[in-house]
């Protein structure tokens, strides 16, 4: 594989700006690339380090039905949950198909409604844009500003990762279970209460213990627990209705302690395929790190097909998803069924794993939709 003196210049630039962890992340990467488009895909991830070589708009260009770059704003997420550079490197890719990106935060931004309409401004400043992109989990309040965010620029035409009604959907595990349900699709029994008296009326009536109970809107496995006794079951969802929680309570499946499948997809159809595995004796299957954790790529699986399908019929349940990370156990007792949809899944991790890079897919697959919309929008224009 010979790269050009210019690539092999950048890559020998970004080692410099990277610390000695990161330069080490860098060489694995760099180790399973096999082309020199591999290798350029990656070099992507981290030219945030060299703003010296590359300006805020380095990748944009025109569009020739809009006769000028797509314009896409990026709320930064306030919470850093995933490693603290996934807001730059989304926007490096975004950049690196064409866009204009516009990062900004809470701060800097305002919405306004009146009579002639929707304005929404960064900086003081009336803003007209195709795109509006943020990702990653947030805590409960700035989750719910985001929705709001969304809903925001759904209604000024401006086009979102998914829908607001996709977000909440996606966002609750709840929700998704009474859709995964009208669809048929195979998951574990799970239950729903709202009233210590209807919870008593379900252990007594159904042999649920031992099960797992989960909060609507836990993340990473935060809020899963296994409870063993059914006046354990009542004790914790009492808990959590005096707190103004409620849980699901989802039916134990015992023999698949610690491992998890995870299919990423993009618009329905999947892209790579890897499995979580803990090896601390954890009911998770992404509780540890470091020595104690495992993530498999299963690209070459003699089931990839069969995951794939389950995980493609999941998602199709929920509506139109742009990118979503299916967890499926595959259980001798239970079959391959799906625990739950993810709408901000891990790509990073999933990359360095397979190969497959899901930052430039998910960048691709958002530019589509978004050139989509304005082809739409001039075609009308023209009838």
């Amino acid at each position: 594989m010979e790269l050009s003196d210019c690539l092999k210049t950048e890559l020998e630039l970004i080692r410099t700006k990277i610390d000695k962890d990161e330069v080490c992340v860098l060489e694995q990467f760099l180790s399973g690339c096999t082309t020199v488009e591999d290798v350029s895909v990656l070099a992507i991830r981290y030219r945030h380090f060299l703003r010296e070589k590359y300006s805020s708009n380095w990748g944009s260009c025109n569009y020739e039905p809009i006769k000028r770059p797509i314009k896409i704003a990026y709320l930064l997420n306030p919470d850093k949950i995933f490693y603290n550079e996934i807001d730059d490197v989304i926007c490096n890719y975004l950049c690196n198909e064409g866009a204009e990106v516009i990062p900004f935060t809470y701060q800097n931004f305002y919405f306004k409604a009146s009579k002639y309409g929707i304005d929404l401004y960064i900086d003081n400043k009336t803003i007209d844009i195709d795109g509006f992109l943020s990702y990653g989990y947030r805590s409960k309040n700035n989750m719910e500003i985001y929705l709001y965010i969304v809903q925001m620029m759904e209604q000024k035409g401006v086009v979102c990762l998914n829908s607001h009604e996709i977000d909440c959907i996606i966002n609750s595990k709840l929700l998704q279970s009474v859709y995964f349900g009208k669809a048929k699709v195979p998951i574990p029994d799970t239950y729903q209460t709202f009233d210590i008296q209807s919870t008593k009326t379900l252990v007594e009536s159904v042999d649920i213990a031992p099960c797992i109970v989960k909060l609507h809107d836990g993340y990473g496995g935060a809020g899963v627990s296994k409870i063993d006794h059914k006046n354990g079951i009542i004790n914790f969802v009492g808990k959590c209705i005096w707190k103004n929680e409620y849980i699901l309570v989802q039916k134990y499946v015992p023999d698949s302690i610690g491992r998890s499948v995870r299919v990423l997809c993009f618009n329905g159809k999947t892209f790579s395929i890897t499995e979580y595995q803990d090896l601390s004796g954890s009911l998770l299957s992404n509780a540890s790190y470091g020595d104690k954790f495992r993530l498999n790529s299963l690209m070459s699986h003699p089931k990839y097909n069969i995951y794939a399908e389950v995980a493609e019929k999941a998602l199709s349940s929920l509506g139109n998803i742009l990118i979503g990370g299916v967890d499926i156990l595959d259980s001798k007792t239970e079959g391959v069924v799906v625990l739950e949809i993810n709408g901000f899944p891990d790509i990073f991790d999933n990359w360095l794993t397979t190969g497959k890079c899901g930052f430039h897919q998910l960048a691709k697959c958002f530019m589509d939709k978004i050139k989509n919309t304005v082809l739409k929008r001039c075609s009308n224009e023209i009838v």
